[in-house]
């Protein structure tokens, strides 16, 4: 290679890449890669300037300041800077400011010095981690006149109601709590309610709607303090537990089958839990609300209590009372037709009736009279043909049941016929 080469070649890259200066003479950049260099920089001012956020003027309370801003296309995320004592430089690198990263609008600055001068600088980050040049710095003044902001505001979930308290504040002569039906609860946007207490009961509230949002702010003769934080809160129904015993009455050390009803009204997670006071509770499939009790070999009164409760902890109860015992109980009758009472003469007419027997598995037996007239009493069922008198007047028709240890329960009606 001539040994002039070398020298020409890195002269060259010197040439477009630099701009570097030899022997006293300039090698400026070419034309067009320098007009490349000025569109690279307006887009990098253009990103930076997108990217700052915009605030709105900050509300201020005592010792405290609520700051909002409008969206950045495009940001993950701000950080708030905040310089005291009178200085406004608004750098990022100043000792003398402090950083909350991470924040959302509307975020709510509290622990000022009231009647100091503070400077506020928002800047953007975006997906890459690229942070914006600070936003142009706001002067916010705490306000010792107006009463502190509440805290610590909570809430109990009832039945279509939400009941509401929070930390009294000294020197507040009420309170008003704003509400709405979705999120981002502000004195502009929010249904005001104004309180004498620190406690509120709010009733009345819809089925259909379950969550609903909440700040409370304090008031004295000067005027309204900041609103706290929004508080989520939710209505709450209970849920219900049914014991379904497939009967009552027991022999002592039989075996019966127990369905227990489950549900809740909210659709919330629920779990339950069933006992009996004596005998042997066996679950079926779990979860499903399936048993089997088997009594104890002892006569007597034994309840088994269920608890339902839900993913929120309120809980409903049921109970039942078994009677375990050796005596004979007697049958009684749940239904007699037909209900008419008026008949015509020599009408036929088809009686039926139904008995239940607490000692269950027993054979019922079903004999039917009548004091006049002519009756088919049916061997194969509870029912009885009867054929009214030809002759006009009054009649009894009766039935009884009977259960093989004797017991009976009888069931009577007087009809006329015309």
């Amino acid at each position: 290679m001539n040994r002039y080469a070398k020298p020409a070649i890195l002269a060259a890259v010197l040439l477009c890449c630099t701009g570097v200066v030899f022997a006293g003479f300039s090698l400026g950049r070419p034309a067009a890669f320098q007009k490349r260099i000025d569109k690279l920089d307006a887009k990098v001012r253009d990103f930076n300037d997108n990217m700052v956020p915009r605030s709105s003027i900050p509300q201020v309370g005592n010792g405290a300041v609520e700051i909002r801003w409008d969206p950045v296309p495009g940001a993950v995320g701000y950080n708030l800077y905040l310089w005291g004592n009178g200085n406004s430089q608004g750098s990022r690198a100043s000792d003398q400011r402090t950083v909350y990263q991470n924040v959302t609008s509307p975020y709510l600055l509290t622990g000022l010095s009231n009647g100091v001068s503070y400077y506020f600088s928002l800047t953007s980050v975006n997906s890459s981690g690229v942070e914006s040049t600070p936003s142009t710095p706001r002067s916010v003044v705490g306000i010792a006149a107006l009463p502190e902001i509440p805290v610590s505001l909570s809430f109990v979930a009832g039945t279509n109601q939400i009941s509401l308290s929070w930390g009294a504040v000294s020197g507040a002569t009420s309170y008003r709590l704003y509400w709405l039906e979705s999120s981002g609860v502000d004195i502009n946007m929010g249904h005001a309610i104004d309180v004498s207490t620190n406690t509120y009961l709010h009733t009345g509230l819809r089925e259909t709607q379950r969550y609903y949002y909440y700040r409370v702010s304090a008031v004295n003769s000067l005027g309204e303090s900041l609103l706290g934080n929004e508080l989520s809160a939710y209505t709450n129904r209970p849920p219900t537990v049914e014991i379904h015993p497939f009967r009552k009455i027991l022999l002592p050390g039989e075996s019966i089958s127990v369905v227990v009803g489950l549900t809740d009204p909210d659709d919330d997670d629920f779990s339950h839990n069933c006992s009996v006071s004596g005998g042997i509770l066996s679950e079926g499939t779990p979860r499903s609300g399936s048993y089997v009790w088997q009594a104890p070999a002892e006569s007597g009164l034994y309840t088994m209590s269920c608890v339902n409760t839900d993913s929120y902890g309120l809980s409903a109860t049921a109970e039942v009372v078994f009677e375990v015992s050796t005596a004979n109980h007697p049958p009684k009758f749940v239904s007699f037709t037909p209900k008419r009472t008026i008949f015509t003469l020599s009408e036929q007419v088809r009686y039926c009736s139904a008995a239940s027997d607490p000692d269950l598995g027993e054979q019922l037996d079903y004999v039917w009279s009548v004091s006049d007239g002519t009756i088919y009493d049916h061997t194969y069922d509870s029912c009885a043909d009867w054929t009214a008198p030809s002759t006009s007047g009054t009649a009894t028709i009766s039935c009884t049941v009977t259960d093989p240890h004797g017991a009976s329960d009888t069931r009577s009606v007087v009809i006329t016929v015309q």
